[in-house]
């Protein structure tokens, strides 16, 4: 939640800090930096860390999902990554209590400690306990509630960020961030607990690492899947990088506008996440890929209408477009686990961050080229890209949808080997006539 809140207030702490280098503005919620030079500052360095933390994020991923298939363990994850966001927060609260200092190193620390170790480490962790633990069947509603409690969350923890700066400033924000994060860090300690699973040696590890370019069946959908996983987080994170500097330009939003208006469109959001995929699977019977497909070419008409916004109202209006916006966020990694064993699921999951790290980089990249260029033209010209992006996706899901094939899941793996093995002990058939 910390991280949310974070995620909800860094950009303005940023831009303040940079536009009023002697004080803290008198009022926080109304400030407008009167200097577009140092704006546009603000604007390339948060998007060039934003790329650098992605970078940072998909190594970091690599290693700790190949250590986490060694150990078995997916709870040391969420113990490191609580930790590391703990000490991003801390940075925050004594960069607003000395406030002259430079406004760049809250920046970096959030960007390699917390893009190291942080939050993205959490939620691999998280999603590695979560598919051990789950029984196949129940998955995919699990990871969809898993995926809308995270951004319910984050709806919550920008109000409360906002409702917090407002009142009381800087520095109780993250003084009450700090204080979250430590109850988070007990919380993980007390209760979170895991199944004993099988530790492996160093050999075997790297044994199963070679596995990871072994062909299989469906392994094209395997890493059209790994290739998709990122995308849609990607999107969303280089899409608001670039909407606080959207709404203050086009709209004059206040900081409180700006969360008022981002509260209104995760809640359209987080309904739509919750309902559709329920409706879709339970009442039209349809799959995860045929889910993808619906969902991203849905997702192409928010975009398109608001790089032709004019009005608040007409803003508010078109957000109701994207009410199927998260729905594809859990679907990579539950079709990802149907094809792979849940003893590789870390070392996959590392893996493809390494892979596919110049996904969100190029996407990132692309929304600051065109951002850059349209700025004083066309500000909204960026929603394009977005809407271009989720055609692809929808591709992406339909390509997979033609070749997978629903015979060879490893639900049918591991039935195969049990009935295997039953008919080894009992005599029927020989191993070196029976291949799986």
């Amino acid at each position: 939640m910390t991280a949310m809140m974070l995620a909800g207030v860094s950009y303005n702490f940023i831009a303040q800090k940079s536009c009023s280098p002697e004080g803290v503005p008198v009022d926080i919620n109304g400030f407008i930096c009167p200097n577009q030079t140092i704006l546009d500052q603000v604007n390339d360095m948060s998007m060039t860390t934003t790329s650098i933390r992605c970078a940072v994020s998909a190594v970091a991923s690599s290693i700790f999902g190949f250590m986490r298939d060694v150990t078995g363990k997916s709870r040391p994850l969420l113990i490191i990554g609580v930790l590391a966001e703990l000490i991003t927060v801390s940075t925050y609260f004594l960069s607003a209590f000395y406030w002259s200092s430079s406004p760049w190193i809250p920046l970096l620390v959030h960007t390699f400690v917390s893009g190291g170790f942080g939050e993205v480490i959490v939620q691999l962790g998280a999603n590695c306990l979560l598919i051990q633990e789950s029984a196949p069947e129940e998955l995919p509603l699990r990871l969809q509630v898993y995926t809308t409690a995270n951004l319910f969350l984050m709806l919550v923890a920008g109000n409360l960020a906002t409702m917090i700066l407002t009142i009381f400033g800087y520095r109780w924000l993250f003084t009450v961030s700090i204080a979250l994060q430590a109850i988070a860090f007990l919380l993980v300690i007390i209760l979170v607990k895991e199944k004993v699973n099988v530790t492996k040696n160093m050999r075997d590890s790297l044994a199963s690492l070679k596995n990871v370019f072994k062909w299989r069946k469906n392994v094209i959908v395997l890493w059209l899947m790994l290739f998709a996983a990122p995308m849609n987080i990607a999107i969303l994170i280089s899409e608001g990088t670039n909407n606080a500097s959207f709404f203050q330009i086009k709209f004059q939003f206040s900081m409180y506008q700006t969360s008022a208006y981002n509260s209104y469109g995760f809640s359209v959001a987080i309904v739509g996440s919750l309902l559709v995929p329920l409706i879709l699977r339970k009442v039209f019977h349809c799959k995860d890929l045929t889910l993808g497909i619906i969902s991203s070419l849905v997702d192409c008409l928010g975009p398109i209408a608001f790089a032709f916004v004019d009005t608040p109202l007409s803003l508010y209006l078109f957000t109701l477009l994207n009410f199927m916006r998260l729905v594809t966020l859990p679907l990579p990694n539950t079709v990802i686990s149907r094809i792979v064993t849940r003893e590789e699921i870390g070392t996959y999951l590392g893996f493809a961050a390494i892979v596919t790290l110049w996904v969100p980089f190029s996407i990132s990249k692309i929304f600051r080229v065109v951002f850059s260029y349209t700025e004083s033209k066309w500000i909204g010209a960026y929603f394009l890209v977005s809407s271009g992006l989720f055609l692809l996706l929808a591709l992406v899901y339909s390509v997979s949808y033609c070749i997978y094939d629903e015979l060879e899941t490893i639900e049918d793996l591991t039935e195969s080997k049990e009935k295997l093995d039953q008919n080894l002990e009992n005599g029927k058939c020989s191993p070196d006539k029976t291949r799986i």
